[in-house]
């Protein structure tokens, strides 16, 4: 049987439909009696691959599909058979989800029959109808809509330059054509003479915007609306100015005005605000900087507002966010998964600060934006760790002023990093002195009293026993006991709860019994969940109270029975219900580091929703908190 024949056959026949060997033969140009041996045929084919051709007297012939991975294999592989170059069929519904936003796009303001689509694919009809519902996801994501017409079909609507945002994240890859290539080596060159900089990714991504503007206009779609911004740096204006010269030479006519401005918000958007090229920042994003940073600290009690370098950092990122909000423009973040697993405290409060940010924006941001934010929020959150692991100690030394002054260099030279006060006294000045503000007593002789700090002793030297001794200490004192944020009493194995709503408030119940709170627990969680969605991934949430509700920093495990939709298109079974203590932030960075790893391993998540048993979680979390030590 001829493969065209198959392949018209193949189109004809879907599922839930009927179609007469009439009609098909008059298509086919065959008999009847001819049609019907073809289908007999095709149905002894299909039968290896998972369908077959089912008849019904008076309404004629549709399709069974019984495995539907094999049959979609099989036509692709017909599909693929095709000589024509354009026969290369969609094999998995992330293909057929890019070949409908690509015809969308295509079609323009013209109808786009999904009953035209299934043929082409061969695919199915209700195959189509459930790869819409991802296809409406993007486009939302992109601020576009899909518009449904019964008799038509379907469109896409919204402004061109969420068009050309759809195209970069979803349909246009590293293209190695020619004119991909010129625009490379255009930016190239404004980059080399300009002293515009960005990143590595961030050019890449400039690349591929500018393709799609060049496709866009190409097919007559400039952009709509009546104004863009103009850039506020003079570096980013002659950059822009540059490209667009080059560009034009490249087209062989002028470029519309706005098109202009569209480079230069785009050459805003993506520039390195490492690089010193005059980023203004205007008053409502110094006070959005402020805003989120007052937020966080009213939650987490990290005590960076006063960072005047920290709120200027993210002050300045933020104006650029600015604009790539405006533009529709993505940031993709290639760290994101590490940003995730190892910044796990900055990953939370970044999540909390990007809800304001939203807010004032009117627009959700990505999660490869929230991973950007982290690592600034990372910054300030480093430094007072680093602060904390210094120690204040007291040395005493019974045997004069030049060993003691030998033992104080010894220890300057072997731990200065670590130390931030070193009081060097005798035995009797010892008792002069509030041993409470120290950290630690070294000494080379014994003390008979009791101390309310540790004592230890070492030798007049501080051999190298000595100094592994110290160093090991100094590590291990610093690494709060993990049980001590997951209590057996706060562990909840079987939560039953039908929505969010019902699993917070019996988590919530199970906590103000145990701990005092300031407040209503549950309704300070609601208040945090309606500034940003605070799942995971891997069916896990991390929610918390929006202010600090607690004396003790604590965490309150619960499993669902089964999971439960959480927001942002996320199912979540396991939740650890967090309150961040006023008494006990000392390594709350640790803690959500464990956390962070802990969630991070799906294995390890699957573990515990199957086993439900504390002190398996307990022993797992004690052996990743030594990890990260």
């Amino acid at each position: 049987m001829r493969q065209e024949q198959t392949r018209l056959l193949m189109r004809r026949i879907r599922e839930g439909e009927y179609v007469t060997a009439r009609e098909l033969a008059g298509e086919l140009g065959l008999s009847e009696k001819t049609t019907r041996a073809r289908l007999a045929e095709l149905s002894s084919s299909l039968r290896a691959h998972g369908a077959r051709i089912e008849a019904k007297h008076g309404a004629g012939y549709t399709l069974v599909v019984e495995d539907r991975d094999d049959y979609e294999r099989f036509v692709a592989s017909v599909g693929r058979e095709d000589a024509r170059p354009r026969a290369q069929l969609p094999q998995t519904s992330e293909d057929r989800v890019r070949y409908i936003l690509r015809r969308l796009i295509e079609s323009g303001d013209a109808y786009l029959s999904t009953d035209s689509v299934a043929q082409q694919i061969f695919a199915s009809k209700q195959t189509v109808y459930q790869d819409l519902a991802e296809v409406e996801r993007i486009l939302v994501s992109e601020r576009l809509s899909l518009e449904r017409r019964p008799g038509y079909g379907i469109r896409a609507r919204g402004p061109e330059l969420s068009v050309r945002s759809l195209m970069v994240d979803h349909l246009l890859d590293d293209s190695f054509d020619e004119t991909y290539l010129k625009i490379r080596r255009f930016l190239h060159s404004v980059v080399a003479f300009t002293g515009y900089h960005t990143t590595d990714n961030s050019f890449n991504e400039i690349c591929l915007y500018i393709y799609a503007m060049l496709q866009r206009l190409g097919e007559g779609h400039p952009i709509d609306g009546d104004s863009l911004p103009s850039a506020d740096s003079e570096t980013v204006r002659d950059a822009a100015s540059s490209l667009a010269t080059m560009l034009e030479g490249f087209l062989g006519r002028p470029l519309p005005l706005l098109e202009k401005r569209y480079l230069e918000v785009i050459l805003l958007s993506k520039r390195s605000t490492a690089s010193d090229q005059g980023i203004v920042v205007p008053s409502d994003i110094l006070k959005l900087a402020a805003d989120m940073i007052a937020s966080v600290e009213a939650t987490f009690g990290l005590d960076i507002a006063h960072d005047l370098d920290f709120l200027m950092m993210l002050s300045r990122h933020l104006a650029l966010l600015a604009n790539r909000v405006a533009l529709g423009i993505q940031e993709g973040n290639p760290m994101l998964p590490d940003i995730k697993r190892n910044f796990g405290l900055a990953w939370t409060v970044a999540s909390q600060a990007c809800g304001v940010a939203e807010r004032h924006f009117g627009a959700r941001l990505t999660e490869d934006e929230v991973g950007f934010v982290a690592l600034i929020f990372d910054m300030p959150i480093e430094q007072r760790r680093i602060e904390r692991r210094k120690k204040s100690i007291i040395l005493v030394c019974a045997t004069g002023t030049s060993s003691s002054q030998l033992l104080k260099y010894r220890f300057n030279a072997a731990f200065g990093n670590l130390i931030s006060t070193l009081h060097v006294t005798s035995l009797q000045g010892l008792r002069s002195l509030n041993i409470a503000e120290y950290d630690y007593i070294f000494t080379t002789t014994p003390i008979r009293e009791k101390m309310p700090i540790p004592v230890v002793e070492v030798g007049y030297f501080l051999e190298s026993a000595d100094m592994s001794g110290v160093r090991q200490l100094f590590a291990s004192s610093d690494l709060p006991d993990p049980e001590g944020f997951f209590r057996e009493d706060l562990f909840i194995p079987h939560v039953r709860a039908e929505d969010k709503a019902g699993a917070l408030r019996v988590m919530c119940e199970r906590v103000e019994s145990r701990v005092k709170i300031d407040g209503d627990l549950y309704d300070l969680v609601l208040q945090r969940e309606a500034l940003a969605n605070t799942s995971y991934g891997n069916l896990a949430a991390i929610p918390h109270p929006r202010k600090i509700a607690s004396e003790e920093s604590l965490c309150c495990v619960g499993i669902l029975d089964r999971p439960i939709p959480w927001g942002a298109g996320h199912d979540v079974q396991v939740i650890f219900l967090i309150s961040v203590g006023r008494r006990s932030r000392h390594r709350l960075d640790y803690f959500y580091q464990m956390l962070a790893r802990f969630l991070f391993d799906s294995k390890s998540v699957r573990h515990l929703i199957k086993r439900r048993d504390y002190a398996q979680l307990a022993s797992t979390m004690k052996t990743i908190g030594e990890d990260i030590s």
